[in-house]
């Protein structure tokens, strides 16, 4: 969430002072005609909402709403800080030219308020983008795996499904028969060494998944583990 809000932050800020200096440029370069500045004003909401857009990159929408208050914040801040520092600039500039005198004032657009719309329309636009956005299963494995593993458990989203399910530790033998498959690997649990062959199930369900001692150690991290008891046969299938 920080992450988030920080890039918010960070776009809006510079965005802001960006937009700011490319004004003052624009107002030097025309030689006083201030009305280029009510046009780049106007083109700040556009501008503001695709900035919105990027930053918002959370999955959740309160997330969404950190960034977007965290972004407007520092924007209105910056931007009536140096609308105060421009306003005394040009004031200053046409007094010295003989154009006003100490006590005119100078009609110039509030840049924040402007500012505030166009974070309340990035906003929608934001929460919108956010609340249809697909969510996405982070996969373990890289292209190429997932060419050589194409029919593997692990691309059928079954990892999705068992993610921090209860796990507990079962015993395999060759009492229960040999057609019990490692659920990771696929490798038939009577194939490995031994007659007393050790497995590994979620109990939290009915259904058994059968994880052999090698990819246990291997993915162990993936799920809470909880220990076997001779007595709890739940879910053991």
């Amino acid at each position: 969430m920080m992450r988030c809000v920080l890039k918010g932050v960070i776009g809006a800020v510079v965005f802001d002072i960006v937009t700011e200096i490319g004004i003052i440029l624009c107002l030097n370069g025309l030689n006083g005609n201030y009305y280029i500045e009510a046009v780049a004003f106007y083109g700040v909401p556009v501008l503001l909402c695709a900035i919105v857009v990027l930053t918002a990159t959370a999955d959740k929408a309160s997330r969404c709403l950190a960034t977007l208050a965290c972004s407007a914040v520092v924007c209105i801040v910056f931007t009536i800080v140096i609308d105060k520092l421009m306003r005394s600039y040009l004031v200053y500039e046409r007094i010295i030219h003989g154009e006003l005198s100490a006590g005119d004032g100078v009609g110039i657009v509030s840049l924040y308020m402007i500012s505030i719309i166009a974070f309340i329309a990035g906003g929608i636009i934001s929460l919108v983008i956010t609340a249809v956005k697909s969510r996405r299963w982070k996969k373990i494995m890289d292209s190429e795996e997932y060419k050589k593993f194409e029919h593997d458990w692990r691309n059928m989203g079954q990892l999705d499904y068992m993610f921090g399910k209860k796990v507990k530790r079962v015993l395999y033998t060759s009492e229960m028969g040999d057609h019990e498959h490692c659920i990771f690997c696929s490798e038939k649990l009577s194939y490995l060494p031994g007659t007393r062959h050790e497995g590994y199930c979620t109990t939290d369900t009915k259904y058994t998944y059968w994880i052999c001692p090698a990819c246990y150690e291997e993915f162990k991290e993936l799920f809470r583990w909880g220990r076997y008891d001779e007595d709890d046969k739940e879910g053991v299938s």
